[in-house]
């Protein structure tokens, strides 16, 4: 071999030999300058969809700021991490076909590998979408059917331990007669309704005043005139706003001053003022220390959903972290880590997540006090 041919097989050789190395030392290279760098870390991307605009933008402003938080306790929250997070927000504008575009275009355009959702209309029609194209979907709604599928999960108090412990309170305050206003555009307020009108059935308490509205009604003269016709110790008010607030507005005009309560929907209220006073039972007390960051950082106390985005968040990063996986770990195999958490330490208290998707948690007896949700007491 001429000298010239060994000196290009010896380059060749070199060169081969440089082009091994990152491959094993497996996650360090040099520059040209000599400096070691780090090879970055997989991304797992999670969208997080909220009615940014429309009637209750101010909920979803609020899951917004607490997906923000999240994001911003990451380092606080885990020390080492083996993945990058990447947040992408979108507004559904808690309308169930916008919910279902956004669904769509987070897998198929962003590749998200989880989906954090709101309340019931757009968490029930999120889920199926989400579990059929293998991807995380995490909603909050009462409505246990929104956990169904092996990839579908729920953060909120069951429909029946809320049921359970409104019955608690309304008997241990001696009522005996009750009315109902309900929003039946929305399958979670029916579901609520009708498992609550046979608890308060079997208790012996008497229904009086049944009536029904749809969404978007603003006239509820009508209703509240067939109400009045029956004698009513209170009032229960099945919906979101603005209804809740125009239907409180309207009893008090027509000189109805019987108190009024609910389960979840007093959290909803636009004027919370209106109800000062009036006990509700709802799920997720958020710990002291998360409302007071939340006001320091919005100026307000954080609205009902966003702790349970906080948690959420939490949770899939938790799951996602712990997840037997060799690479970016798939979202069935961070559905699987996700069912193995107990005793999660979230800021709605201690965590549990059970084999069903649901997250349980508990709900509690409250009160509007200076404007504001104030617990009362729980009953487990």
């Amino acid at each position: 071999m001429s000298k010239a041919l060994r000196m290009i097989f010896s380059l060749i050789m070199a060169a081969a030999v440089i082009s091994v190395l990152p491959v094993l030392t497996g996650c360090r290279q040099s520059d040209l300058s000599g400096k070691a760098k780090t090879v970055s870390k997989e991304t797992i991307k999670i969208g997080i969809s909220v009615p940014l605009t429309g009637q209750i933008a101010m909920l979803g402003e609020g899951m917004k700021n607490a997906g923000l938080m999240a994001k911003a306790h990451i380092s606080k929250n885990f020390k080492k991490l083996k993945y990058n997070y990447e947040f992408i927000f979108e507004d559904d504008q808690f309308d169930p076909k916008k919910a279902a575009a956004v669904a769509k275009k987070l897998i198929t355009v962003d590749r998200v590998s989880a989906i954090i959702s709101g309340e019931g209309p757009t968490a029930m029609v999120m889920g199926p979408i989400a579990d059929k194209k293998n991807v995380i979907h995490f909603g909050i709604t009462a409505d246990p059917a929104a956990a169904k599928g092996d990839l579908n999960f729920l953060h909120w108090s069951p429909l029946a331990q809320q049921n359970f412990v409104f019955l608690q309170e309304l008997k241990s305050r001696g009522y005996k007669s009750v009315g109902f206003f309900t929003n039946i555009s929305s399958e979670v307020w029916v579901a609520i309704a009708d498992d609550l009108k046979k608890q308060i059935k079997d208790a012996g308490i008497a229904i009086t005043s049944d009536q029904s509205f749809e969404s978007g009604e603003k006239d509820f003269r009508t209703l509240i005139a067939r109400a009045k016709q029956s004698p009513t110790e209170i009032y229960i008010l099945l919906t979101y706003s603005p209804e809740l607030d125009i239907i409180v507005k309207q009893l008090r005009t027509a000189g109805i001053n019987a108190p009024v309560t609910s389960i979840e929907s007093f959290e909803f209220a636009s004027e919370m003022l209106l109800l000062e006073g009036q006990w509700y039972v709802c799920g997720g007390n958020p710990s002291r220390d998360f409302v007071a960051e939340y006001k320091q950082r919005y100026g307000r106390y954080p609205p009902i959903l966003s702790p349970n985005v906080y948690d959420m968040v939490n949770l899939i990063i938790t799951a996602a972290e712990n997840a037997e996986s060799s690479s970016v770990p798939t979202p069935g195999q961070i559905a699987s880590a996700m069912k193995k958490i107990d005793n999660f330490s979230g800021v709605l208290g201690k965590l549990v997540v059970r084999d069903d998707g649901i997250v349980w948690s508990r709900a509690g007896v409250k009160v509007i006090k200076d404007g504001e949700p104030a617990l009362l007491h729980y009953y487990d």
